[in-house]
């Protein structure tokens, strides 16, 4: 059986928050109004930093596949007003974190890490499935393939 995997763009309408009591236990939702119109709601458990860093208003990209929608990818969060990790300039304006050589080079090293992971399993799908996909899903099977090898 062939399975079917789309990729869906859209927009959170409502951020995560409020944990709710299910017969899973506690947990939390996100809903995403996707571009054809349609509503999808993201569960997880109230510790899961992926959907609490989605904020309402930001664009986000989704998996469908039998078992329903999934977050592509890890939303980068926006750092809070709080945040150590920033400082206030004399204007009172917010100025990015500073990283050291050591910290630059640790980040540079894990993405060239990962953007071979993603070039190999680019490859490998298109060595296994041959040139019959369309690009459409040649991608997303590559994103699949990329982050299930991630977990």
């Amino acid at each position: 059986m062939t399975q079917s995997i789309q990729l869906h763009t859209g927009t959170v309408k409502f951020s995560a928050g409020k944990v709710f009591e299910t017969q899973y236990g506690q947990r939390i939702n996100c809903v995403i109004s996707l571009t054809n119109g349609e509503e999808a709601k993201l569960w997880g458990n109230p510790d899961d930093t992926a959907l609490l860093s989605l904020k309402k208003g930001q664009q986000v990209q989704l998996m469908k596949d039998q078992k329903g929608f999934k977050l592509v990818a890890e939303a980068t969060p926006e750092p809070s007003q709080a945040s150590p990790q920033t400082s206030s300039g004399s204007n009172g304006k917010r100025l990015p974190q500073t990283w050291s050589d050591d910290e630059r080079r640790a980040i540079a090293a894990k993405v060239e890490q990962h953007s071979k992971l993603m070039k190999y399993c680019h490859d490998q799908i298109r060595n296994q499935f041959g040139d019959g996909l369309t690009e459409e899903s040649l991608r997303t099977l590559t994103i699949t393939l990329y982050l299930q090898s991630c977990k």
